[in-house]
């Protein structure tokens, strides 16, 4: 031994020189300072230095665009490719029994929405993916989506498409894509019409309107009282009978019954105009009605989520799916509440039963589904609101780059409208919309009426002809006509003939006897009208075996610690095992092992040396070593001289057959047991770790395993203490400071047994064993209380909460009798003042010797001899006095190890045998939680089934009888530190810790999204749901907001997010839209708001106008209609006017009938009879043309005030993109450039807006006034401008789907780990209540003005009220006037009367009959004509006898 050995290792260390590579100094780890390297580009025939890295600066200089990669190409090379061995992608898809719109399987046929949306996505990837189609499932019976992903878990698949829901749960198994299509959780219920209030009718008017038309009632009555009075029996009498009769008359019109008849022209006048105006009111009226008790009364019992939750009806769920678990697990639902149903036709007869007739009172299933179910049933509607947001999304392996890449290009079919089209046309129905049916308005145009005004003209013509016919036939039957008269003269006797009375005709042919009565036959026919009416196999190994001469003595050596806590029960348990080999004559047929141990004393320099040392006596195998480290480099001298090596003890994973051959590891890697504390970190769902470990090969090695293991979790271990193999209490109190300032408190303990309870009482001393921490050791501690099962009672306080693994040994009664054996054996036995309990690794140690002696009987048995050989790889260090070449190689090592590594036996420790990777097989570990004085397994863990409570054996008969390991994995109930039954969070702000910089938008508007007031107070959806996604997270993140922007123009969010790609934030939350572009920038999370882009115009209410009553009908209908009733009007003058008075009179009276018959066949209140038959034949049929006329118009009317006609001059993205007209859209946003590059509309149209109050302002002047035709802005702004702007809408469907999500560096797991929590949120109804908390708004709907039903104005009918009232007026104008002409021209009037004498005398007039004034009028005219004569007469006799007196 080198004496000065130590001082010279120290002055080594300490050297600070510059040789030819640079400054030669060491630092505290022993590495040179300031390590580096060139990044260097082989092009053509040289080199080419692209930039440099250093371990303090990472890479100096961004790789340029210009570096040539292999192939002579400089675009980047994506890093892999599928692998070339004609293997394609095996996808999974659901055969499922219903819905086959979404996916569709017919044998090798795979058709569906979810099949075109993934082969429309593959084929935007830069690269090819072959593939194949795999159906899973019956096709009659849904598959459980559970098992099919579970089947890309264990390698079966390589993804999997279809209906295939994202949730918290699966994102553990699985990678998804970003979702495709949403689909949240809905309620469905049938809908029926409930009873109006008792006062319903009076609103469809509002108080002014039936105020107002109330007193025109009346008004009219009094101007028909008024015009009639005087020339009508029905307006006169007693005051309070003409009081009643103008009260009855007005009102009677309102049902068109009234019976007084009006004669005058002015009153028929004021009627006709009034009458119209009746049915109009009317007509709207019932139009208004009709709405709102077909619109607003479509109900149903059960309101939504909450109502159907409280109450206890049965509800029906989609069998296999998740929304069993949600409704039970997060709903508190009771199973026996939920009805499991297979189809939608089953959905149906469910919900028609009824939960009275064994039904359910609503099914609850995705809004996908629903949908289509709801496009061809119109009796049922969804019910409240969607109470989870979820999507579909392609399932592919964790940390498949396919997951990535196949996001990037549903994006992309998203931006270019592609995902909209294929979802059209394939999930668009038309029978129903998914809420119920919708019905579109048009006016009725006179192509729906022809066929009623033809058939009335056809009427009217044949009436007319046969009536000529008649009068013809009549006139030369009857008459006598001269045929010599001239044509003239025939033709006025013709026209005489006509005009005559039929009565007079009937006498005139009375008289003439040449010929009988006429007899007339009429001929009725009558038609009837018919109408209409879907195996296990097992192999074993075969031994030849050759009689051959056995040795009498097999050489074996041993080699450990004897003094440490494994090695000291080694020790007993290799000597009883030779013991018990050599006394069974069974095992070597009489062939003896000889054992010799050897004694490392913990130290791997005496480990070589005895290992040397065993080749002197021809030793075939070793059992051991102890330690890794040793193993590491006994293992070169073992392959070398073909001697195996069995440890029972050495668990570094990194000990592999591939490199060390002959190194045999009879115990359970570390491999495993890392595993299985990966396993245990992901199930508590925390993320980061702390490791504590020892720092040689054994700590290192399984550490790195560990974090293999963990990453696989979406874990990682955040910091690393490692300790030397001889550490010392000052340097466990110094790693435990340093653990303790760090954020996670989930601490893994991998050290050696000899010191590791050191450990956990430092701890204890620095207050580190109480709540929030996790201690999990490895198998170290169990090993030490198996050891020494008196230690947790000892220390208590120092291990109280620990877990510890155990590797797991199945209970056998060879075990028991082993261990009872042992307990005698060592039952007074101390070592070192301690007890001496069995633990596992004596027991491997003594299957060891067990597997050993089976494998030399086969090895002798198939021919094996054992003998040992020079090794010439030595004969070069002849003469050394170290004597290396007289080492001996043994010549059957290599036949010994194949035996070795072929046994199949059953030891203490369960089936002995070997897989092909060198490790026993069924590995397997018992999950300790040291509680109280002792300790209690809280479960298992196998590499098979995970974490269980089952031990594993017991979970292989579970997994071969079901075919599944799909259970959810379990553990009993821990007692953690500080006797706390609560998880522990992981995590706590450290002291010292670095807050995530989070970089939030300062925008200029839309505060409802994110609100920035100052540096410290930030507001708004995005921000509320951010911070409940951190507290969904199983750790802590310490984080501070910081603004960016001035708040008065919007941030560029690509610039946003560049500071993420720089290290400036490490993250960003906000109004951030996931595109193309941004996700080869960032990570985002799964989306948390749907925001698509949507149009945004004006609209117009079509039904406003004082005008609105014309609507239903055109102006050719209107005008075809009033032609028709003037001809109807004069036909049936003309074919009444000779046999019915009414139809008689004056030409003025004749020409007032015509047009007052006509227009009352309106109201079907005509007066006058019609006695002929051909009058009636023509009555008939336009009275059925007028009932059809009127009924079309109510129909129309009650369409047009059902759905409000909004309409706007942009139709949608097609219109506004085909034409000239400047569009709006958000300064700054993605916009513009989608606009420009993806609908290639030219950027001189596009005008940036930077807030609300311009997008209004920019709308309102329109493009003719430097305004725009519409705004093009994402959903979720729209949604909250349109909230209180009632004069817009948007228009046309949303042309892009897309969202909205947080976004972090690349491959941050934050990114991952947030869309678990923002899933969380989602499914417990979360996120709807944080986005009404925000965004819910009820000054107008989301899509602009209300579409609800209003009570009727009064300026919707103002016209009609105006000429109704011009009608009265003019009426009562020209009556007084005629009154003041007929009192001039018929009454007395004296001149010297007084004004108030001739008013007196005026009123007396005009309420006096006309039939007085006339025959009053002519009784004085005629007095005074009698009176003028006898006065003529007197005068003449006086002037006679004036005469006869002058004569005399």
């Amino acid at each position: 031994m080198f004496n000065g050995g130590s001082q010279l290792l120290q002055s080594i260390l300490e050297v600070n020189t510059t040789g030819l590579t640079g400054q030669i100094k060491f630092t505290p780890d022993g590495n040179l300072i300031n390590p580096a390297f060139e990044v260097i580009n082989v092009i053509g025939t040289g080199t080419r230095t692209i930039g440099y890295w250093s371990n303090s600066s990472g890479l100096s200089l961004d790789p340029p665009d210009n570096v040539i990669w292999p192939g002579q190409t400089t675009q980047k090379p994506r890093g892999w490719v599928f692998p070339d061995n004609g293997r394609k992608l095996r996808i999974g898809v659901p055969d499922r029994g219903t819905f086959r719109e979404f996916v569709g399987v017919k044998g090798t046929e795979f058709t569906g929405y979810c099949i075109e949306v993934f082969q429309a996505a593959l084929n935007e990837l830069p690269y090819g993916v072959p593939y194949k189609f795999v159906a899973f499932g019956d096709g009659i019976t849904n598959a459980e989506s559970k098992e099919l992903l579970h089947r890309v878990q264990i390698g079966e698949l390589d993804g999997v498409v279809g209906d295939i829901t994202i949730t918290t749960s699966r994102t553990k198994m699985v990678d998804f894509t970003q979702p495709y299509i949403e689909s949240g959780l809905v309620v469905v219920a049938p809908i029926r019409k409930t009873n109006s209030s008792a006062w319903a009718f009076l609103r469809p008017f509002s108080p002014m309107m039936w105020g107002v038309t109330g007193i025109f009632f009346l008004v009219v009555g009094a101007v028909v009282w008024i015009l009639e009075r005087r020339t009508n029996e029905d307006f006169r009498g007693r005051p309070r009978r003409q009081f009643v009769t103008i009260i009855w008359f007005s009102f009677s019109t309102l049902f068109f019954s009234q019976n007084e008849k009006t004669g005058s022209t002015l009153g028929r006048f004021v009627l006709i105009i009034w009458l119209f105006v009746v049915l109009i009111i009317n007509s709207s009226y019932i139009a208004r009605l009709t709405s709102i008790l077909t619109v607003e009364q479509l109900s149903s019992p059960v309101k939504g989520i909450e109502s159907l939750v409280n109450g206890n009806d049965p509800i029906g769920f989609p069998r296999g799916s998740f929304a069993e678990n949600y409704l039970t697990d997060e709903l508190n639902i009771h199973k026996s509440r939920l009805v499991p149903l297979n189809s939608p036709e089953e959905y149906e007869k469910a919900l028609k039963d009824g939960p009275s007739a064994g039904g359910v009172a609503a099914v609850i299933d995705e809004r996908a589904y629903m949908e289509l179910f709801l496009s061809v049933r119109c009796g049922y509607s969804i019910v409240g609101q969607e109470f989870t947001k979820m999507g579909w999304g392609f399932a592919f392996p964790r940390d498949s780059p396919l997951a990535i890449d196949m996001s990037t290009a549903v994006l992309k079919l998203s931006e270019k409208g592609d995902l909209q089209k294929i979802h059209d046309k394939w999930l668009k129905k038309s029978a129903c919309s998914a809420e119920g049916a919708k019905q579109a308005v048009d006016r009725l145009s006179l192509s729906s009426f022809w066929g009623l005004f033809l058939l009335s003209g056809i009427a009217c013509f044949l009436a007319l002809v046969l009536h000529v016919l008649r009068m013809v036939h009549q006139y030369y039957r009857h008459y006598d006509s001269d045929c010599e008269s001239s044509q003239a003269k025939s033709l006025r006797s013709f026209i005489s003939f006509v005009n005559k009375r039929e009565e007079e005709v009937k006498s005139r042919t009375n008289r003439r006897t040449e010929k009988a009565s006429n007899k007339i036959v009429h001929d009725q026919d009558s038609s009837s009208i018919d109408g209409l009416s879907q195996s296990s196999s097992s192999s074993g190994l075969s031994t030849t075996t050759n009689v051959t001469a056995r040795p009498d003595v097999v050489n074996i050596g041993a080699i450990f610690t004897f003094d440490s806590v494994i090695g000291k029960i080694a020790k007993l348990a290799i000597t009883l095992a030779v013991e018990d080999v050599n006394s069974n004559p069974e095992i070597l047929n009489g062939t003896k092992l000889t054992l010799k141990m050897q004694n490392t004393k913990s130290s791997d320099f005496l480990g070589i040396i005895e290992a040397l040392q065993f080749t002197e006596n021809d030793t075939v195998a070793i059992i051991g070593p102890q330690y890794s480290a040793t193993a590491h480099v006994i293992s070169h001298i073992a392959d070398e001289l073909k001697v195996p090596l069995l440890s029972f003890a050495a668990t570094d994973p990194t000990l592999s057959p591939n490199q060390f051959p002959f190194f045999v590891r009879t115990t359970r890697s570390d491999l495993f047991q890392m595993a299985a504390v990966a396993d245990l970190v992901g199930y508590y769902e925390w993320r980061d770790v702390i490791a504590i470990y020892v720092n040689d090969d054994f700590g290192r090695n399984a550490i790195a395993a560990l974090g293999d293991k963990l990453s696989v979790k979406r874990c990682k271990i955040s910091y690393k203490v490692p300790l030397s193999p001889k550490t010392t209490k000052d340097e466990i109190r110094k790693a435990l400071i340093s653990v303790s300032l760090m954020e996670s408190r989930i601490v893994i303990l991998h050290i050696y047994t000899s010191w590791g309870l050191q450990v956990l009482t430092e701890a204890q001393s620095q207050m580190m064993m109480s709540s929030p921490y996790v201690w999990i050791a490895t198998d170290w501690f169990s090993t030490i209380i198996d050891s020494d099962p008196s230690l947790p009672s000892a220390k208590t306080d120092d291990m109280q909460g620990v877990l510890t693994l155990k590797m797991y040994t199945p209970e056998s009664e060879l075990k028991k009798k082993f261990k009872l054996r042992w307990s005698n054996l060592t039952g007074t036995r101390r070592v070192n003042g301690s007890s001496f309990g069995l633990n596992t690794y004596g027991l491997y140690a003594y299957d060891s010797v067990w597997l050993l002696a089976h494998a030399l009987d086969s090895f002798f048995a198939n021919g094996g001899n054992i003998s040992f050989a020079n090794d010439s790889n030595l004969h070069k260090l002849r003469g050394g006095k170290l004597n290396l070449d007289a080492l001996k190689k043994f010549n059957g090592g290599s036949q010994l190890l194949q035996s070795i590594l072929e046994v199949n036996i059953t030891g203490l420790t369960g089936q002995i045998k070997f897989n092909p990777d060198g490790n026993l097989i069924n590995p397997a570990f018992e999950v300790i939680n040291v509680i109280g004085t002792g300790t209690r397994t809280i479960g298992y863990w196998s590499n098979s089934s995970g974490l269980s409570l089952d031990p594993p054996d017991k979970s292989q008969r579970k997994l071969h009888s079901k075919g599944s390991s799909t259970d959810t994995q379990r553990l009993y109930s821990i007692i953690w530190p500080g006797q706390t039954t609560q998880k522990p969070r992981g995590w706590v702000f450290p002291d010292n810790g670095r807050k995530l910089r989070i970089g939030v938008p300062n925008r200029v508007s839309y505060h409802e999204f994110v609100g920035v007031k100052g540096t410290d107070e930030f507001t708004g959806y995005c921000i509320e749901v951010f911070q409940a996604a951190l507290n969904e997270l199983p750790y802590g993140v310490p984080f501070q907001f910081v603004p960016f922007g001035d708040g008065k123009n919007n941030p560029e969010n690509s610039e946003l997010l560049h500071r993420i790609q720089i290290g400036e934030f490490d993250g960003v939350v906000g109004d951030i839209t996931i595109t193309t572009s941004r996700t080869k920038m960032v990570d985002f999370t799964q989306p948390y708001i749907e925001s698509g882009l949507v149009v945004v115009a004006p609209i117009r209410k079509t039904n406003s106008s004082a005008w609105a009553f014309l609507r239903p009908f055109t102006p050719m209908m209107w005008g075809i209609t009033g032609i028709f009733f003037l001809v109807v009007g004069a036909v049936v003058w003309i074919l009444e006017r000779r046999t019915n008075e009414d139809f008689r009179g004056h030409p003025r009276k004749q020409f007032v009938t015509i047009i007052w018959f006509s227009f009352s066949t309106l109201f079907f209140s005509q007066k006058e009879k019609t006695g002929s038959t051909l009058g009636r034949f023509v009555l008939i049929i336009w009275l059925f043309v007028v009932l059809i006329l009127n009924s079309s118009y109510i129909a129309s009317l009650t369409s047009i005030l059902t759905v409000e006609q909004l309409s706007s001059p942009v139709k949608g993205i097609e219109s506004l993109a085909n034409s000239n007209d400047r569009i709006g859209f958000l300064k700054n946003s993605f916009a513009e450039n989608y606009l420009t590059d993806e609908l290639n509309i030219h950027k001189s149209r596009l005008v940036p807006l930077n807030s609300p109050e311009e997008y209004e302002k920019a709308l309102k002047d329109g493009p003719n006034a430097g305004g725009i035709a519409a705004v093009i802005d994402e959903r979720a702004y729209m949604e909250l401008f349109l909230s209180v702007r009632c004069g817009y809408s948007i228009v046309g469907q949303e042309f892009t789907k897309m969202g909205w999500g947080f976004a972090f560096p690349r491959d941050s797991p934050l990114a991952i780990d947030m869309s678990t929590a923002v899933l969380k949120l989602s499914e417990r109804g979360d996120l709807q209540k944080i986005h009404d908390k925000w965004l819910m708004k009820s000054a107008c709907s989301a899509e602009g003005a209300k579409q609800a039903v209003d009570r009727l104005p009064m300026r919707s009918f103002w016209g009609l009220f105006l000429l109704s009232g011009i009608a009265c007026f003019l009426a009562l104008v020209l009556h007084v006037l005629r009154m003041v002409r007929q009192y001039y021209r018929f009454h007395d009037s004296d001149c010297d009367s007084s004004q108030a004498r001739r008013l007196r005398s005026f009123v007396s007039f005009v309420n006096k009959r006309e039939e007085e004034v006339k025959r009053r009028t002519k009784r004085r005219r005629t007095e005074k004509a009698s009176n003028k004569v006898v006065q003529d007469q007197d005068s003449s006799s006086i002037d006679g006898l004036d005469e006869c007196m002058t004569a005399n």
